[in-house]
Formats: C-alpha cells, sequence, structure tokens
C-alpha cells in the first residue's frame, strides 16, 4: 500500500550519480530501511522513501507523479523533455538544484589524418 504523505525520491540504483546521490541523502540525516530487493528503501526516521531505478525512467516517474523528485542529470532529464515534446507531450518538471557532482564532457574524436575546425 502507497502512503501519499511520504515524500518519493527516485535515484539511480547504479551507475555515476548512484553513490554520491545516496551520500547526499546520509548527509541530510535521511536513514533507510532497504526491502529485499534492495530496490525500495524506507525512510525510518522521517517520512521519505527512496526508489533505486535506472537514470532513465526517473524523468517518467516524475511526470507520472510515481515520485515528488528525481535525482539524475541533466542531460538524461532533457533528452527525455525533448523526446516527449517531439511526441507531442509536455515534459513537465523542473530542476530546483544543480548538485556538486556527476560533472560530465564531451569529447569528440576524429582520425588523426583528419583535421577537425
Amino acid at each position: 500500500m502507497i502512503d501519499d504523505n511520504r515524500l518519493k525520491i527516485a535515484a539511480q540504483k547504479s551507475g555515476r550519480l548512484a553513490e554520491e546521490s545516496q551520500e547526499l541523502l546520509d548527509k541530510c540525516g535521511i536513514r533507510f530501511a532497504r526491502s529485499k530487493d534492495k530496490l525500495f528503501c524506507y525512510g525510518r526516521n522521517l517520512p521519505i522513501d527512496l526508489l533505486l531505478v535506472r537514470d532513465d525512467d526517473i524523468p517518467q516517474l516524475l511526470i507520472d507523479g510515481v515520485c515528488d523528485i528525481g535525482i539524475v542529470g541533466e542531460n538524461v532529464a532533457e533528452e527525455h523533455r525533448l523526446e516527449a515534446l517531439s511526441e507531442g507531450q509536455e515534459g513537465t518538471f523542473e530542476a530546483l538544484r544543480q548538485l556538486d557532482y556527476g560533472r560530465c564532457r564531451l569529447s569528440l574524436a576524429v582520425p588523426e589524418q583528419e583535421s577537425y575546425n
């Protein structure tokens, strides 16, 4: 049974943001008890639940109202928003805050004999 009085947060179960996201929640003082499958964490000291999912699923969980907050890379959020817009849907979520981790870079590779301007 889902309790609508609990804040639901979606975060990566594995990947670049997973460990640091869970550390952030820990630093906030939130203590979780994990389910047997380790994909759902019940807040022991606050009415907060944590869903550990694939990062690509987080934007849709927010749009569908399954979760109230998601911790996801800007690239994933923007890709999902643009995909939804191209299909005539609204990308109805907003970035509340940029976190100080999970940076990435874009690299472009060309053959050595090719020039690139």
